[in-house]
């Protein structure tokens, strides 16, 4: 059975996100767009949260990360707007990239 997925809306001018691609040469920090890019065409998006099985929440936390040196700035800005649209925080998920 195919899981249901609702995408939270996310307004990038609400978090300090330059909504932008990484150059080509960036391969490898793009995930959070491929990934968005990929739900988008793959039949488990659904527009009812309510419908869903889980929530996916759409930061791009690298560019967010970079807009905001590395994430030392407006941390307090983006936990107050998480905590507006997460609509249920046990079927909520996300995607970043890591080091290694």
């Amino acid at each position: 059975m195919k899981s249901k997925i609702y995408i939270i809306p996310v307004k990038y001018e609400d978090v300090s996100i330059k909504k932008k691609r990484f150059p080509e040469h960036s391969i490898g920090f793009n995930i959070e767009t491929a990934f968005l890019s990929y739900l988008h065409g793959s039949g488990f998006e659904v527009k009812d949260p309510d419908e869903a099985d889980w929530h996916y929440l759409p930061v791009m936390w690298s560019y967010w990360q970079l807009s905001n040196d590395y994430g030392r700035i407006n941390r307090e800005q983006m936990q107050s707007y998480l905590n507006k649209i997460i609509i249920d925080d046990t079927k909520t998920f996300t995607v970043i990239v890591t080091g290694k």
